[in-house]
């Protein structure tokens, strides 16, 4: 037999602890409904009844979640978390999930790497995704699978930005490479992008004469 050690109040639900250091929040409805007070034991049919209760909750909030935008496995379980979901039931939530492909990794890595491709460089790009929980061999894979480069990246963000710049002015240049430096280009990389963006000037202005 499992007993409940105690029940507090907790926003609007009820915090309910258990002797098997399990803890997860239940609504008033719910206290009642299983009969539930502090100091008491619980059978195993009704804490089974309470884990059935508690998935099907957590999996619609996951959902609900997901229906509005894309999360990854780590970013939804942390979600759980916070929710107060025993572990074994935010496993069935996320087995959930995977199995009929609701949240996919590597999916999510991609499509990550191609709208920030745009403005961010591979290296700050695996460390945000790593951050999101992903691991280091799904970041590498779906980088493989775009056509994702980081001098393609850094020209764009030159050419755009560039011009908000007096580039023969030291300080304005100098901002400039802390901007790109921020974005997570190397110092080298910048140097030999720059020094490209100027040549295409010249030549642009030879063109003219």
């Amino acid at each position: 037999m499992i007993r409940v050690v105690r029940i507090e109040p907790y926003k609007n639900r009820n915090k309910v602890v258990l002797d098997n250091e399990e803890k997860f929040l239940l609504y008033k409805g719910d206290i009642r409904k299983f009969k539930l007070e502090s100091n008491q034991e619980i059978s195993k049919v009704t804490y089974n009844e309470i884990k059935q209760l508690l998935y099907e909750r957590g999996k619609e909030r996951a959902l609900y979640i997901l229906d509005k935008t894309f999360k990854t496995e780590k970013q939804i379980k942390d979600k759980l978390i916070q929710g107060m979901y025993p572990e074994d039931v935010i496993k069935r939530i996320l087995e959930f999930l995977k199995k009929y492909d609701i949240i996919n990794d590597k999916r999510y890595a991609s499509m990550y790497i191609e709208y920030k491709g745009k403005t961010r460089s591979g290296r700050q790009i695996s460390q945000d995704l790593m951050i999101k929980g992903i691991s280091k061999d799904i970041i590498s894979e779906s980088f493989e699978s775009t056509d994702y480069s980081d001098a393609d990246s850094l020209k764009k963000i030159i050419d755009k930005r560039a011009k908000r710049y007096n580039l023969d002015d030291r300080k304005d240049l100098q901002k400039l490479y802390q901007y790109l430096m921020g974005k997570g280009y190397k110092y080298s990389d910048i140097k030999n992008e720059l020094s490209e963006y100027f040549e295409h000037l010249e030549s642009q202005f030879d063109d003219e004469i």
